[in-house]
């Protein structure tokens, strides 16, 4: 396997984000139309005399899977952008992704531009599922390794991911040591695929705590395909895949996880 065969082996489900009732201003519903743009995910709105006002619903065929407030939608992920993260201004334990979106998983994604805050937002999700859970396995790749010293936001959440009992490992192109701590592994790794992939996994042996896995590859520049996941039998794959790759061929593990 690959990254990019997970990727395409993934079967997009057809789903809808409808919007109930909406008293928000048009644009609010405008830029919910343009998140999804080009997306497997339909958007509409609906009129309905029993339901509340500005009310989410996440739906697969006829069946309401999820249901957000429109207000939180627009909080957590219209009106804001990744320096929210990048800068540290939102850490981990403030992450609160509306249950509509973490819903999507199991979709495929074509995202670029500012549509690429959806892969940040469920990746910030997954961490704070692992800090959270206080046990488990975390495998984040970045890329190159310099996008820790890039993103001070970044930076502060994977210390705090390394001071909780969780094993973490951040995977990229050995292009700086940007993180001298005890509870993360870093694997400087000079590999294409490395450069190209985009991984954020977390597993738990706790029968009580949610696994989950984004994968985004990007095939062209800026322009990722990708999607996430909180079905445990495909996190396992990813993360054996991982295993097996990388976390014990690393060209330059520069710290030793606790």
């Amino acid at each position: 396997m690959t990254f990019a065969q997970f990727v395409d082996d993934v079967e997009g489900r057809e789903l809808t984000l409808r919007v109930v009732n909406r008293t928000e201003a048009d644009p609010v519903f405008g830029m919910l139309e343009d998140r999804f743009a080009g997306q497997d995910v339909v958007v509409e709105e609906i009129d309905d005399a029993n339901a509340p006002e500005n009310e989410v619903l996440l739906c697969e065929a006829d069946e309401a899977l999820a249901v957000s407030s429109l207000t939180e939608v627009r909080d957590s992920v219209l009106t804001v952008n990744s320096d929210l993260y990048i800068t540290g201004s939102r850490p981990l334990e403030a992450v609160d992704t509306p249950e509509v979106i973490v819903g999507l998983g199991e979709t495929t994604f074509s995202v670029g531009g500012h549509q690429k805050y959806l892969l940040i937002q469920l990746s910030r999700e997954i961490e704070a599922m692992a800090l959270q859970a206080g046990k488990g396995v975390l495998h984040s790749g970045f890329q190159e390794l310099s996008r820790l010293d890039d993103e001070r936001g970044t930076l502060a959440a994977y210390e705090t991911l390394g001071d909780a009992d969780l094993d973490v490992h951040v995977y990229g192109i050995p292009d700086a040591d940007p993180l001298d701590h005890p509870g993360v592994a870093l694997h400087g790794i000079d590999a294409a695929e490395i450069r190209d992939s985009w991984f954020v996994v977390f597993t738990s042996e706790r029968e009580d705590v949610r696994e989950a896995a984004l994968v985004a590859v990007e095939r062209e520049s800026e322009l990722w395909d990708g999607f996430w996941t909180f079905e445990s039998e495909l996190v396992g794959e990813v993360e054996a895949y991982i295993d097996s790759t990388y976390r014990d061929e690393s060209t330059d593990q520069i710290a030793d996880s606790s």
